[in-house]
């Protein structure tokens, strides 16, 4: 294995859909690829040649991305340089039973386990139904470990100290254990951001991390609209070399300039993503929102926050000077919002009204509604994180987003995935679990 930087100059190209697709593509993986062109032909040689092998392993694996990532990068290196890499995903794990049938059903590994912390020499595969080794030998791991203790939306951010941190600690031992040749790590931006005056628990994490023997460690915050992609996600990623198994050709300090090489604005508008509310998903949902006359269906979702937030939306109407509830405007599915969700609506839509001066639904705002109305986004053409419980509405569609558009806003191959057995519910967690493919994608060449 090598860990490998590329030079600069991008090319700009726009993505668009092909025929038959409901979602656009983006060509990131070229894109880098002409970017990488010289570093990239220098590793394969000093590899042994135009064909490689990549032994790859996936935990806390969600959707995949890294799979997708690889399977767009194979395509590009093939095409523009003649290059065969041949990716092994020898094993993914993940705790959660939709994930799993997601994997088996898009994208099945060699072996595929349900839970790290249970791992052990000789595990249980889910593929086979019956135990086998522990494979090893990697050249790349690849982990978003939990980020619920670190994430900013979590009032109380207990971080490494946190009922999720044993995940952290599982992954830092499948490094100490079977050392792979490098390790790509993913987590929140809030990883980066201090607590109550002390230090942010990135500065312990690399220091667990670096602890590890023989090993180069360094993180990088990025975004996935600078990636290709029109969702404003901040995230941390986190390399690591082992410097006895893998030559490093430059210096991960060195690995910031490449990386913002990599860069590119997003090749479509975020509604480019959203389907017609003729789409038989989009009429499936509502006709079963209509049957169950349940205005929980959302509103239990994201909670109700009890009764507080009657005086804090009338302290933020008076505060913003919007006066009292117009919920006229509110049509679509806002009839299947919580009492709260919907009046924290109403203040959304009076606020692009005064903005932008026409009617909300007559804009491009994309908003997240889920978290209460101290707490929303409200941006255009680029979408707010997509996030497992969150609800990002559209107001031009007087809807929220579905599982499929959200997945597509992380970048996968939407209209080609098989979907069946899945809830929108699940697959709108698996979407927001998700790591963004050209984000993933790109480090994912920085260290071939």
């Amino acid at each position: 294995g090598r860990a490998v930087a590329g030079s600069v100059g991008a090319s700009s190209s726009g993505g668009g859909r092909r025929f038959g697709q409901r979602f656009p593509t983006t060509p990131w993986a070229s894109e880098m690829c002409k970017v990488l062109r010289d570093h990239l032909r220098t590793a394969f040689a000093e590899g042994g040649g135009a064909s490689r092998s990549l032994r790859f392993g996936t935990d806390c694996a969600g959707a995949e991305a890294p799979v997708f990532a690889l399977r767009e990068i194979v395509a590009s290196l093939r095409e523009a340089l003649g290059l065969d890499l041949r990716p092994d995903h020898v094993f993914a794990c993940d705790i959660m039973p939709a994930s799993r049938k997601f994997i088996m059903q898009n994208c099945p590994p060699e072996a595929l386990f349900a839970d790290l912390l249970a791992r052990s020499a000789i595990s249980h595969c889910m593929l086979t139904e019956r135990p086998r080794l522990f494979p090893g030998n990697l050249d790349i791991y690849i982990a978003g470990f939990p980020c619920k203790d670190f994430s900013m939306l979590n009032k109380f951010r207990p971080c490494l100290d946190g009922p999720h941190a044993s995940i952290f600690h599982g992954v830092v031992r499948h490094i100490t254990t079977h050392e792979p040749r490098a390790f790509i790590l993913e987590n929140v931006q809030g990883l980066a951001v201090g607590k109550h005056g002390c230090e942010a628990p990135i500065t312990k994490v690399m220091d667990i991390l670096r602890a590890i023997p023989n090993y180069e460690v360094r993180g990088w915050k990025v975004n996935t609209e600078d990636f290709f992609l029109p969702q404003h996600r901040a995230r941390i990623y986190i390399v690591g070399v082992h410097t006895k198994k893998a030559k490093l050709r430059l210096p991960l300090f060195a690995w910031r300039p490449i990386l913002e090489s990599l860069k590119h604005e997003p090749s479509n508008l975020s509604h480019d993503y959203f389907l017609d509310n003729e789409e038989p998903e989009i009429v499936a949902e509502y006709e079963r929102l209509c049957f169950k006359q349940d205005c929980r269906a959302v509103g239990a979702r994201v909670g109700t926050g009890g009764q507080n937030w009657r005086q804090h939306h009338t302290n933020l109407r008076t505060k913003l000077g919007l006066g009292q509830r117009h919920r006229s405007h509110l049509t679509g599915w806002a009839d299947f919002l919580g009492e709260r969700m919907k009046d924290g609506l109403d203040i959304v839509f009076s606020r692009i009204a005064r903005a932008s001066g026409r009617p909300a639904e007559e804009t491009q705002a994309i908003t997240e509604i889920g978290r209460g109305v101290l707490y929303t986004s409200i941006m255009y053409n680029i979408s707010p994180c997509v996030t497992p419980t969150g609800c990002l509405w559209v107001s031009s569609s007087n809807r929220w987003l579905m599982g499929k558009e959200m997945l597509a806003l992380q970048g996968f191959p939407v209209d080609s995935l098989d979907f069946r057995g899945l809830s929108n519910s699940e697959v709108r967690t698996l979407a927001g679990n998700a790591m963004s493919v050209p984000v993933i994608g790109a480090f994912l060449y920085l260290v071939l």
